[in-house]
């Protein structure tokens, strides 16, 4: 079978002359790719805008396409630089039709396209993902795709923290029920490892916590909103209406699932080591737990000693790889009720990828002559 990460070779291997014309290539394409895939996106959006209004259906199948093939180009980044995705532990596969909010340790500006990528392997999970993001990237790019698709920009800080969770779940009950979603991405963390790590200890060591070093502290604020929101459970909160819990249309979260991410010796990729390729080729490990959302407790002290214990056991399991490079799905010990993965790769689809690009590429050159067109009408 074609292995689509060696294709080509990569960079860091090359000449240093070549080594420079090669970052200086990636460079260029990763800017270009941005170019030639978002803005056409934000102009097909507006031009199936219309059916929005009597075919609510077909507006989000359009745009469920559409935001796949931006999930590709960005999963390209990976490809070519040779970064590799390895799943292990619980298989999601089994899952994804279910309501699910998914929480990961959160270690640099890498995990989340390296969570898209995994997404995209999975053909429906891509469309049907809402994320909780930061508010810092609401005015970019990308920021514009992720306001029209629904998801939530968070904001960090302790003043502003009784509002975002009031946002936060008049958000749920306005937008999540009313798009076609299923799972909700959230890091309990709040923050990048290395912005948070000494507060996230300093905090531990006044209450008598553990001190992690691979991980910090998880924030149970949000995923508390959430749970008392979307979870399933056999038994309600008596201060919530019965309606509220009768109405079918309703999606309920069954599961939350624990995403560990490790990188090679515990140093973190970012984008801008992937676009450039300046990091040498590796895998990221994506390991999964899945936990019933009815045996979680909603309870303040009992949501936080619960979110404690998960991100104990992470540390644990992300200082023996980074130690041993021992994956996390074999030291993971704890009792599972799900289908288990060991060890799987991930293996691109390299046709659908190339053919995205193209779309894309296509795309934009067509809008460019509309445009062109249009305003030429006006001199």
């Amino acid at each position: 079978m074609l292995d689509v990460y060696n294709i080509l070779p990569h960079v860091t291997t090359l000449p240093l002359p070549f080594r420079i014309v090669g970052h200086i290539f990636r460079i260029i394409w990763m800017v270009l790719t941005t170019l030639y895939a978002i803005p056409p996106y934000l102009g097909w959006i507006f031009l199936a805008s219309p059916t929005r209004f009597f075919h609510w259906e077909l507006y989000w199948t359009i745009e469920g396409f559409l935001f796949t093939g931006l999930l590709a180009i960005i999963g390209s980044w990976l490809i070519t630089g040779q970064y590799k995705i390895v799943e292990t532990g619980d298989d999601i596969n089994t899952i994804i039709d279910e309501g699910v909010l998914l929480i990961a340790n959160h270690q640099s500006t890498a995990d989340v396209p390296a969570m898209m990528n995994v997404m995209h392997s999975k053909v429906k999970l891509a469309k049907q993902v809402m994320w909780i993001i930061d508010s810092t990237f609401k005015y970019t790019h990308f920021g514009l795709v992720s306001s029209l698709r629904g998801d939530f920009f968070i904001r960090q800080g302790k003043d502003s923290r009784d509002q975002t969770l009031h946002d936060l779940r008049a958000h749920l009950k306005s937008t999540f029920h009313r798009l076609p979603r299923k799972w909700l991405v959230l890091f309990p963390e709040g923050g990048f490892l290395r912005k948070r790590r000494v507060a996230s200890q300093s905090y531990a060591r006044k209450k008598n916590l553990p001190i992690l070093e691979h991980i910090t502290l998880p924030r149970i604020g949000a995923m508390q909103v959430i749970l008392e929101e979307m979870a399933d459970k056999h038994t309600e909160t008596k201060d919530r209406s019965q309606k509220d819990y009768s109405e079918k249309d309703k999606l309920k979260f069954k599961y939350v699932v624990d995403l560990t991410i490790a990188y090679p010796g515990g140093r973190p990729l970012d984008i801008h080591g992937i676009g450039i390729g300046y990091w040498p080729p590796c895998q990221i490990v994506m390991h999964h737990r899945i936990y019933p959302i009815s045996e979680i407790p909603l309870d303040t002290d009992g949501l936080t000693d619960w979110m404690n214990q998960r991100f104990v056991e992470k540390e644990a399991l992300l200082e023996n790889y980074y130690k041993n490079g021992v994956l996390p799905s074999i030291t993971d010990e704890e009792k599972r009720n799900f289908p288990r993965i060991t060890s799987r790769k991930m293996r691109p689809d390299l046709i659908g990828v190339l053919l995205f690009h193209a779309f894309y590429m296509v795309s934009a050159y067509v809008q460019y002559k509309a445009i062109s067109t249009f305003l030429s009408w006006f001199d």
